[in-house]
């Protein structure tokens, strides 16, 4: 009976401890909420299919930020570029990268399109003015 008066006695004041001093409860959570994101997971660029026009500069840099992207929503740094890395980031140009490419390279030609498209009204409007004049025109009568 002692015993458990004595254990109950030491985690209450234990207890109170931990929760009225911030530094020690920061780490009773810290060891007790562990996470795999308490550790950021390495990675290292791979090869880069030449098809993608992507030097390796320019895809350290995106992978970069993505990474970013991450960390910031997560409020931790959650990937760390590392040349011994597991983790391998490879750009290969597939089915899904060349319809990419297809629908990138249809909306660039959109603007002409549209341009196209309204040249052909101004045209078509200028056609009816010419046969409007040339109407009237045939309506005057000759005095010869």
């Amino acid at each position: 009976m002692k015993k458990g008066i004595v254990i109950s006695l030491i985690v209450l004041v234990s207890g109170g401890l931990v929760y009225s001093v911030p530094q020690f409860r920061a780490r009773v959570i810290k060891a007790l909420s562990y996470s795999e994101c308490d550790t950021p997971i390495p990675y290292k660029l791979g090869t880069i299919d030449p098809k993608f026009g992507l030097k390796q500069t320019a895809a350290i840099s995106n992978i970069q930020d993505a990474a970013d992207i991450w960390s910031n929503n997560y409020g931790e740094k959650l990937f760390v570029n590392s040349p011994t890395a597991q983790l391998t980031i490879n750009f290969i140009y597939d089915q899904r990268s060349a319809l990419n490419s297809q629908i990138d390279e249809q909306q660039n030609q959109l603007p002409l399109v549209d341009a196209f498209r309204n040249r052909k009204i101004e045209l078509n409007i200028n056609l009816e003015l010419l046969q409007n004049f040339f109407t009237d025109w045939q309506l005057v009568p000759s005095f010869s």
